[in-house]
């Protein structure tokens, strides 16, 4: 047998023989990994900078369009206030230059206080702007009184128009010397208005999304799946009471031009370096430790075909001892079949082992008790372990005769039951 003692030892050469690969390995990889992370992060900054400087612009280019068109609106209302009404064809000849003057502005209309239609004036074409006028919802009609509470212009919520396009509305209020004169109310189509302020020179190289709330109002470029901050920038843009946001980010192209690879390939080649060193040394040390152990496996292989030869001849004497012994010694499974046979039991019995073995036990009980081994024998035996009994047995030639038997339970490996030894002794065996 090996010696115990060879494994744990093999066990910590090893151990030994991997600290200084392991060691190497981690210290290079941790160096790779703190110039590739300190690359990727510089890497993230320039690229999260570009983008908010990008974004900031994008946002303040929007807010000032917008601004001009709403501030167009207003001095509308002021003239009406401070010149008193015009003439409904000299209002709408004015509003006229208004429409054509700024993109996305599809109508204006002057209501009444009470949010009535007086005049309007409409881009051609769009005539369906106005249809809202019908059916103004209760959040543009609480938009109307913030902005007459304020006395100042006020923008509602984007919402459809009937021809699928998406519009706000801009309140204005009109006062003056007779009091409140209604609202000068201004509808933008809001994709127009976008895609004009927008233009390509706009940012080049990074795509652009409008939203409000989670409502994409406009994005120019490919409809492709924003990425991952910092990749992605967003501005607010709250003018007149919109709630917009700007969202900014890099263009595919773009990206992939800012979008170096050094920091991975420092990170990747280092590791694999730290993983070379480490084989080399922990090889280099593995070939010494083999041929140390080869010696030593040599020697314990000796060892161990002395102590096995030794081992077998005991086996082998022990056999033949339990085979020779004048008590009968016999073994059976659980269900009484024979599975040994010694040379005392072929004297009490008469039979030879190749008679019994494999057979049912039973067949040397008596007459007088035919269900001897499984009535009487093996439930006190697998109840209490062990199990003594004075019993009549038969011999072969059919003789009768009393014995005392010794049960023991037989267990396998995993220690369940398995069979039953029986030990018989009888004062004079049977002719």
């Amino acid at each position: 047998m090996a010696d115990p003692s060879s494994q744990p030892k093999g066990r910590f050469r090893r151990t030994r023989a991997l600290e200084v690969p392991v060691l190497t390995f981690l210290i290079v990889s941790a160096l790779s990994v703190f110039l590739g992370y300190t690359l990727l992060q510089y890497r993230r900054s320039g690229i999260e900078r570009q983008s908010a400087l990008v974004t900031a612009s994008v946002a303040n280019e929007v807010s000032s369009q917008l601004s001009a068109r709403i501030l167009a609106l207003v001095r509308m209302a002021w003239r009406l206030e401070v010149l008193g009404p015009a003439p409904a064809e000299e209002w709408e000849a004015d509003a006229q230059l208004y429409l054509r003057g700024f993109s996305g502005l599809q109508a204006v209309v002057w209501l009444t206080p009470s949010l009535e239609v007086k005049s309007s004036a409409v881009r051609e074409g769009q005539t369906v702007a106005l249809e809202w006028a019908s059916a103004m919802t209760e959040s543009q009609r609480a938009t109307a009184g913030q902005a007459r509470e304020s006395m100042n212009a006020r923008a509602t919520p984007t919402f459809l128009l009937p021809d699928g396009g998406s519009a706000f509305l801009v309140f204005a209020p009109v006062g003056g010397p007779e009091g409140d004169q209604g609202f000068l109310v201004g509808v933008y189509r809001v994709n127009e208005l976008l895609a004009d302020t927008l233009r390509e020179n706009i940012a080049p190289g990074y795509q652009i999304a409008v939203l409000e709330s989670e409502q994409s109002l406009y994005q120019r470029g490919a409809a492709t799946e924003a990425p991952e901050a910092p990749w992605v920038q967003e501005q607010p843009v709250m003018v007149f009471g919109t709630d917009w946001r700007v969202r900014v980010w890099p263009e595919p192209a773009l990206f992939a031009q800012r979008r170096t690879v050094l920091p991975e390939v420092v990170l990747v080649a280092g590791i694999l370096m730290g993983a070379l060193l480490g084989f080399s040394l922990y090889y280099s040390r593995e070939a010494q430790l083999r041929a140390q152990e080869a010696e030593e496996a040599h020697s314990r292989l000796k060892g161990e075909m002395k102590l096995r030869q030794l081992a077998e001849e005991g086996f082998r004497q022990q056999a033949q001892i339990l085979t020779q012994l004048e008590d009968a010694l016999l073994s059976t499974d659980l269900h009484g079949y024979v599975t040994s046979w010694n040379r005392g039991a072929r004297r009490v019995f008469g039979f030879h082992a190749e008679e019994v073995l494999g057979k049912y036990l039973p067949f040397v009980s008596s007459s007088e008790d035919p269900e001897l081994f499984s009535r009487h024998l093996l439930p006190p035996l697998q109840a209490n372990g062990r199990h003594e009994a004075t019993v009549r047995l038969a011999h072969k030639s059919g003789e009768e005769f009393v014995a005392r038997v010794s049960l023991s339970l037989l267990r396998d490996d995993s220690g369940a039951d398995a069979g039953v030894i029986f030990s018989i002794r009888t004062a004079e065996a049977p002719n």
